[in-house]
């Protein structure tokens, strides 16, 4: 039952309802603390942690992050414990860009021993993101195109035209307005038949 709440609490995340999704995550939480599921547990603290960071405060979900952390550590779950110090960088990217690149790497590395691909992949984009943000276009190229070939060989279409948006921001930082348009051309083509409508917007 708490597992079938996180999905349904994923669902309503990706619709747009906060409301309905930190609902389910907290109901999952309680029935984890019951049944003694710590590693259902820590997957609800984390996904509700995502919903608390943006609509309560960094804080909070740092705090949820760090009681999800201690769980999966406890269990060596590495797969887990990288996905969290994933939502952690993402905390402090607001503000902190050199400890969430910290907190990328660490997390990167995790999902790399786990054989995780597809956080590899998301790893990879993250601080393509960062080093975009930094003024490090050859950086950003070199992670962004990391992640597209990873995206595109394990078939996350969506996400493969993520990258090709993000690589076009970048051609776009590097003055390249041709190369830029056609690969946001490409991440359309894409995204029209999946029908994403926030990264298709973007």
């Amino acid at each position: 039952v708490a597992r079938l709440l996180i999905d349904e609490g994923r669902i309503h995340w990706q619709q747009g309802d906060p409301d309905s999704a930190s609902a389910r995550y907290s109901n999952a939480v309680s029935i984890s603390q019951q049944t003694g599921d710590r590693v259902t547990l820590g997957r609800a603290l984390t996904f509700l942690a995502q919903v608390r960071m943006y609509y309560v405060g960094s804080e909070e979900g740092n705090k949820l992050c760090r009681k999800a952390l201690s769980l999966f550590r406890s269990t060596g779950n590495q797969q887990e414990e990288a996905y969290v110090l994933s939502i952690m960088a993402d905390i402090r990217s607001n503000g902190d860009h050199k400890g969430a690149i910290r907190l990328y790497q660490e997390s990167l590395a995790l999902s790399r021993q786990a054989g995780d691909r597809s956080r590899i992949a998301g790893r990879l984009m993250d601080l393509g993101i960062q080093a975009t943000v930094e003024g490090d276009l050859n950086l950003a190229d070199t992670n962004l195109h990391q992640s597209l070939t990873i995206y595109r060989q394990i078939g996350e279409r969506n996400r493969e035209a993520l990258q090709l948006n993000l690589l076009a921001i970048v051609r776009i930082w590097q003055g390249r307005l041709e190369e830029a348009e056609a690969l946001s051309s490409q991440a359309i083509a894409i995204l029209e038949p999946i029908g994403d409508a926030v990264p298709l917007a973007q």
